[in-house]
This record gives structure tokens, sequence and C-alpha cells, in this order.
């Protein structure tokens, strides 16, 4: 005769193939960080912000994708110790104005030269034309 134990282990099996009954899902336990939390720089948001699995970000907050990909924090790590470091705001100002003046006086010699191929004007015509066009 069988066990009650393994009657009902059978019994459960045996409606879960016939009725199609589902297997219970794995409960997650993990603690949630809110903004909350996050404003109040709390120990639970420092530790779910250094990788503590225990912590989860909650639905309202960004850091759940931010901080979390190890591949993408590698990524940028070896990045930074390769030394490739990003421009300030101010520099890459200078930069754009540089290149604007760069574009600028390129398009002249540019113009320029296309004006003395055509044959038409004299040295005086041309920069007088192009006097006008930098207005």
């Amino acid at each position: 005769m069988l066990s009650t134990k393994l009657m009902e282990q059978l019994s459960s099996v045996y409606a879960e193939a016939v009725y199609g009954g589902t297997k219970e899902e794995k409960k997650d336990t993990r603690m949630t960080v809110t903004n909350a939390d996050k404003k109040g720089n709390n120990p639970a948001y420092q530790k779910m912000m250094a990788g503590d699995k225990r912590y989860k970000a909650a639905d309202h907050m960004k850091e759940a994708v931010k901080g979390q990909d190890t591949e993408m924090r590698k990524a940028g790590a070896a990045e930074r110790k390769m030394g490739d470091k990003k421009l300030s705001v101010k520099q890459g100002e200078q930069n754009a104005d540089k290149m604007q003046r760069d574009i600028k006086f390129y398009d002249k010699l540019t113009k320029k030269e296309e004006l003395e191929m055509t044959g038409k004007f004299t040295a005086e015509e041309i920069e007088r034309i192009l006097e006008i066009m930098a207005e």
C-alpha cells in the first residue's frame, strides 16, 4: 500500500496534468527601494547602487536599469582606465565655435577659387563680392 505522502504527491501531479494546474512561481523576496530612499540616501539605496542583489528598485525609479548592468559597468570602467575623458561643456563650445569659423573661412576660399576659375572677374571684384556675401 502507498504511503499518505506519496498519494498526495501523486494526486497533485495527476491534478496538474489533467486540469492544467500551474506550478507556483517563486516569489520575489527582494526589498524594494523607492524614490524616498534615494532622496534620503538611505543605506538600502546605497546598497542597491553598490549591486546588492537583496534590493530592487521600485517601478517608478530609473535606477532599475541604470547601474545594474554589470557588463556596461565593466565597459565603462575599461574606458575610464584607457584615459578617454569627455570634454567639459566650455571646451566643447570652444571647439564648436572654432569649427564654425573654419567652415566660414574654407567656404570663402572655395567661393574665391570658383570665381577665379570663371575668369570673368578681377581680383578686386572678387574681394568685393566676398565682402558682400559675408555681410
